[in-house]
């Protein structure tokens, strides 16, 4: 009899296979809670090459989820992981040259990072590119990825799709971010969406739509809507229900600019979400370390003004 030799696939392919086998069984790991042998395996993974499992250890050494916590490993697995074109290890990686994180603070290699990432198509790097050329003043190039990212989806990137073209006097384009963004239910663009309606600003003038729009996003805790809420009753011509508004005070938890509390603000300037701190002159922008004032502070102090007393707002002015 002639027998046929089943040809072995070349090592490479070999080690490929054996890294998806890996990753699987990883994942797997990890959906059952096991996270300790979850990381096992991602390591493993990572080792024969496996990007995604590159991405994802670092991700665990950053966190310490499955593994003592290690920045050092976490950049490294970041790098290797870039450096074979992943959009989300490029990212991350950008995240910790701009906070020294696991390796020397370095914003040249931090921007250029978030750019890769950028142009892949991540629409957080883009949503944060965004905010870096902000503070460079390129606003067109702002308004530009900032759109990218908020026609991906990323509820960051519409409110600041909004924001930004709020602040050109764009207000139609702004009040379909806006629309985009309440729809999803988030209160802060719900309020300023409400704001919209009643003056006939960027969409037609329906006062009561623009009242119910502020009163449903101040039941959620939105502060600046319920401000602007007031406003709108008293120059409607309803003081009792102002006052009633005015009496108020927001639930435990709530934050200045949603009901969603702080972890919907990010850093104005890398989009961070932990350890943010309200600007102390507007006390309306986020910042999360000193790095990221001073280098967002040329674009922020355009807008960076003190609270006034509500004024009642004219909807024809």
């Amino acid at each position: 009899l002639i027998r046929h030799r089943v040809p072995l696939p070349p090592e490479s392919a070999s080690i490929t296979i054996m890294g998806d086998i890996k990753f699987q069984a990883a994942s797997d790991h990890l959906h059952r809670g096991e996270d300790e042998a979850a990381a096992r395996l991602f390591i493993e993974a990572a080792e024969l090459g496996h990007v995604k499992a590159q991405c994802n250890a670092s991700i665990l050494f950053d966190t310490g989820r499955g593994v003592p916590q290690d920045p050092v490993r976490a950049a490294l697995w970041a790098q290797r992981a870039a450096d074979q074109g992943d959009s989300q290890a490029q990212f991350n990686l950008s995240t910790f040259y701009l906070h020294g994180r696991g390796v020397p603070k370095d914003l040249h290699s931090s921007r250029r990072w978030l750019r890769k990432a950028a142009h892949q198509g991540l629409p957080n790097a883009q949503v944060h590119f965004a905010a870096w050329l902000r503070t460079e003043g390129k606003q067109d190039e702002a308004i530009e990825w900032s759109e990218r990212a908020a026609e991906a989806g990323l509820l960051e990137a519409q409110r600041g799709a909004a924001s930004l073209r709020h602040a050109r006097g764009d207000h139609h384009i702004a009040g379909r971010w806006l629309k985009l963004a309440a729809d999803r239910g988030d209160a802060g663009a719900t309020g300023v969406l409400g704001g919209y309606y009643f003056t006939g600003r960027g969409v037609e003038c329906d006062r009561e739509r623009g009242i119910a729009l502020m009163r449903s996003a101040a039941e959620r805790g939105d502060e600046p809507a319920r401000t602007d809420l007031v406003r709108a009753l008293l120059a409607s011509g309803r003081p009792g229900e102002a006052a009633e508004w005015a009496a108020r005070r927001p639930p435990e938890g709530a934050s200045a600019g949603s009901s969603a509390g702080a972890k919907i603000f990010a850093c104005v300037f890398c989009g961070n979400n932990v350890n943010l701190k309200r600007c102390s002159r507007c006390r309306a922008a986020y910042f999360c370390s000193r790095e990221c004032l001073e280098r967002g502070w040329p674009a922020h102090k355009e807008r960076c003004v003190r609270p006034q007393a509500p004024l009642v707002v004219d909807p024809h002015g």
